[in-house]
């Protein structure tokens, strides 16, 4: 699955390696470029971010399957800790397609799918991701999310009631710009107050992620 090319950024300039080689006795987080600076993901990597220090990961890499360039000064500038990844032969997430079992055409996954993949040593110990349909479906399944939204506040709570009235409406996790949703009424206790906590229900302050990595400490430290 690992065996193919990407560039990342090495002394201001790219370089080709080869993934597997590159990933190789190290535990990895891998998460998708998607959003990367809009408010609420911005606050979701500063905790992805805290992983290197809290749970041991070697290194967190950032991976784009467009032509995008850019991108890897963005990620240098706002998180220097992670590495930008460029996979524009898509050959990554179309290994996890296929590993996934995922139906969805590969130019909407590009777009959308939001996930953590932890690896060591080249091998899967873990991925979770965000579901790609019937968020609130998901949303109100998951108790841990929807304890920590309501703790926020009573007017976040009113938000939350307001959007899912309007859900048939008005696709809130479809946005293609949070950071203009600041600028509405509603939109100011979403982005600030609840912020990465509903945008990424399943994954921020990921539990599993976060035990998955430390049994993989433990046995590595035996």
């Amino acid at each position: 699955m690992l065996n193919f090319t990407v560039q990342i950024l090495q002394d201001n300039k790219l370089v080709d390696v080869n993934f597997g080689d590159y990933v190789k006795d190290k535990k990895i987080l891998v998460c998708p470029n998607i959003n990367f600076i809009q408010k609420p993901t911005f606050k979701y990597f500063e905790y992805v971010d805290s992983l290197i220090n809290t749970h041991g990961l070697d290194e967190v890499l950032i991976i784009d399957s467009t032509k995008d360039v850019f991108f890897h000064k963005l990620v240098e500038s706002y998180f220097p800790r992670f590495t930008s990844v460029g996979d524009s032969s898509q050959n990554y997430i179309n290994a996890l397609i296929k590993t996934r079992k995922n139906p969805l055409p590969v130019n909407k996954l590009i777009k959308h799918w939001v996930f953590q993949h932890a690896l060591y040593n080249g091998k899967q110990i873990g991925f979770w991701e965000e579901p790609l349909a019937n968020r609130w479906e998901h949303l109100l399944k998951n108790k841990n999310a929807i304890q920590k939204l309501m703790k926020i506040g009573s007017w976040q709570r009113k938000i939350l009631q307001k959007m899912y009235k309007n859900q048939h409406t008005t696709d809130i996790w479809e946005s293609t710009c949070t950071n203009l949703l600041a600028e509405t009424p509603n939109g100011i206790g979403l982005i600030y107050s609840m912020g990465p906590a509903f945008f990424y229900f399943s994954l921020f302050h990921n539990k599993e992620l976060e035990s998955a990595l430390d049994r993989l400490n433990n046995n590595t430290q035996q």
